[in-house]
Parts: C-alpha cells; structure tokens; sequence
C-alpha cells in the first residue's frame, strides 16, 4: 500500500534535524493534496510547488537569516504563450 509507504518515509524526513514539513503547505483538511495545488491529487501543480518553495523559503529565513539575509526574490516572469 503506497500510503503507508509514503507515510512511513514522511515521518522519517520529519524526524531529521533540518527538516521542513511542506505536505502541510499544500494539504486540505483530510490529508490529501488540495485540488488547487494538483491536478492528479498526487504531483504538485505550479501553485503547488510555488508554495512548497514559499513554506522552504520561510523556513530557511527562520533557520538560516546569516545566509539568507541579503537574498532577493526575483519577481517570476512566465514565457508568452505561443500563437
């Protein structure tokens, strides 16, 4: 069963000194992947991952501000679509 795979190999990345729990960033209530960050209810869609970046961001700012003090983010600048 994939669940209990993927929940046994969670709590041991979550056990670990540096370690950011990012399944809650993206969760909806039940546990699952919210609709808006998936289109399968598995893989992170872009928002999905922008947030997952965010929630690593955060943490890593917390944790880590001599290293991440004078970084900018850089505003994200999407291609056109093609005609």
């Amino acid at each position: 069963d994939w669940q209990v795979h993927r929940a046994y190999i969670n709590h041991w990345i979550l056990e670990q000194t540096y370690a950011v729990d990012v399944g809650r960033t993206v969760e909806d209530a039940s546990g699952w992947m919210a609709t808006k960050y998936t289109t399968d209810g598995l893989h992170p869609d872009y928002a999905g991952k922008r947030m997952i970046g965010e929630a690593i961001g955060k943490y890593l700012s917390a944790h880590f501000p001599w290293i991440t003090k004078d970084l900018e983010k850089k505003p994200i600048v999407l291609p056109e679509a093609a005609n």
